[in-house]
């Protein structure tokens, strides 16, 4: 996992043809630098691994959740594919430039309001009210990955919205929805349920 990233960035910054990536900026920027580290190899090595490994537990699980919040709130969901609709339309996939015309998810009522307890997206509307922040620390040890994190799951929800309707798995007597509260303790809180996806929104 950590050699081979950097051998195809080398071949490709080699060839030419490198893409923009971590790997590839780090590899130009110590090669160039004559004060570089002994050990700058095993530091372009690790960056990318260390990112890779601390953030692919979080993101599943904040990617479960929402396929969950979803499956129990089906007017949410279908409020934020009107809105992809709208802004979007139906011949693209959603983008990053998108990101500011979307306005369209903890519990202090002295901050978030009497319906503090209700899932409701539309409270971040108020510019007053910010995603929890402390989810990512502060200061010195704030997580370097919070906005490349941050990114990467507003643009994964963003597209399956836009591409699929999220619907309760079909058992033999019927629909399941998952119960309420739900999930499997730990350092990171995973829901366990069953779903399923109707690929009948778009024609892109």
């Amino acid at each position: 996992m950590l050699n081979k990233p950097v051998e195809v960035a080398k071949t490709s910054l080699k060839n030419g043809d490198a893409r923009s990536s971590v790997i590839s900026s780090l590899i130009e920027n110590f090669e160039s630098d004559p004060d570089r580290p002994d050990d700058y190899e095993d530091i372009i090595k690790q960056v990318p691994g260390v990112t890779y490994i601390t953030a692919i537990d979080t993101t599943n699980a904040i990617l479960l959740h929402f396929f969950y919040t979803m499956l129990l709130h089906p007017d949410v969901q279908k409020r934020a594919q009107e809105e992809l609709d709208k802004v979007v339309g139906s011949g693209a996939l959603p983008s990053f430039e998108d990101f500011k015309r979307l306005r369209s998810l903890l519990r202090s009522k002295s901050v978030y309001g009497p319906d503090a307890d209700k899932f409701n997206p539309e409270r971040f509307l108020n510019e007053r009210i910010s995603p929890p922040d402390f989810a990512f620390g502060y200061g010195r040890r704030e997580c370097p990955g919070r906005y490349f994190g941050e990114n990467a799951v507003f643009i994964a929800m963003i597209n399956i919205l836009h591409v699929f309707n999220i619907l309760p798995f079909e058992g033999e007597n019927g629909p399941e929805l998952p119960p309420e509260d739900h999930f499997e303790s730990g350092l990171i809180l995973y829901a366990h349920f069953h779903s399923s996806f109707s690929h009948s929104r778009l024609g892109c």
